[in-house]
């Protein structure tokens, strides 16, 4: 179950890169947030939760400053996480997500 979740989520992160890296020229940003666990109907664990909402997107949506970020993965406090650019990058998203593509 743990390689099926580490799948996910590179493969996410490498989909964001990719994706802010092509639309870079339309000057369209692509960033994620990881907002921690919130209360929705989505899965069936998550309607138990009891944080339902993540005040800081509409300040990171909104900020000027992070108007011109793209390519970001925020933690559920609205901090930039720092992934390792070796790892994940455009070029390594087209590797990896060829076969999707």
């Amino acid at each position: 179950m743990l390689d099926r979740g580490a799948w996910l989520l590179t493969h996410k992160t490498l989909l964001v890169k990719l994706l802010a890296d092509e639309l870079q020229e339309k000057r369209i940003k692509v960033n994620a947030i990881f907002p921690g666990g919130v209360k929705s109907d989505l899965l069936p664990w998550t309607k138990n939760l009891t944080n339902e909402e993540v005040p800081f997107v509409t300040e990171l949506v909104t900020d000027q400053q992070n108007g011109q970020m793209t390519g970001q993965f925020f933690d559920d406090h609205g901090e930039v996480v720092a992934l390792s650019s070796r790892k994940y990058n455009a070029n390594q998203a087209k590797k990896v997500l060829a076969r999707y593509l």
